[in-house]
């Protein structure tokens, strides 16, 4: 019984792993049904703040492992794809006039995905840099649609 915190805290960091995968999901189903836009704000604090705890707390407890690290960069890129799906959705403009910018980011992330499948034969377990370059880009994109006056929906595709 004394051990049930200890044990807690190892499931930790893959379950704010597994929340961010959640995110992205939620934020696509909240803009197709038309939910306010202010939404959305929360969900990218949360899923900020799932990525930067998620790698810390599994080095404090000893959790860190190559699987893990693995499973958090499928996630950061499942995220960061439907939240460019749920921008897109928002703000088509936006999007579309930075499509160049964006096709150019998402290219290079699965360049350097195709290039460590290629060279070690398997799925990389960090890329990092490319990674935080697609976030940022993402959030870009769809902060000027978070604080819009029109709200998201059909009616303001």
């Amino acid at each position: 019984m004394q051990n049930f915190p200890l044990q807690m805290k190892r499931h930790l960091p893959f379950a704010l792993t597994t929340l961010r995968l959640m995110l992205g999901p939620i934020a696509l189903t909240c803009a197709l049904a038309s939910v306010t836009r202010f939404v959305y704000l929360p969900i990218l604090i949360a899923a900020t703040l799932s990525d930067i705890f998620d790698g810390i707390l599994a080095r404090k407890f000893g959790v860190a492992t190559p699987a893990l690290r693995r499973y958090d960069s499928i996630t950061d890129i499942i995220y960061y794809l439907f939240i460019l799906a749920v921008a897109w959705l928002l703000c088509k403009p936006v999007i579309a006039g930075n499509l160049w910018l964006i096709a150019l980011m998402l290219l290079s992330e699965a360049g350097g995905i195709l290039i460590c499948l290629v060279r070690f034969g398997k799925f990389p377990a960090r890329i990092r840099g490319w990674q935080n370059c697609t976030a940022c880009a993402c959030a870009a994109a769809l902060s000027p649609c978070l604080f819009s006056t029109r709200e998201a929906g059909p009616s303001s595709r």
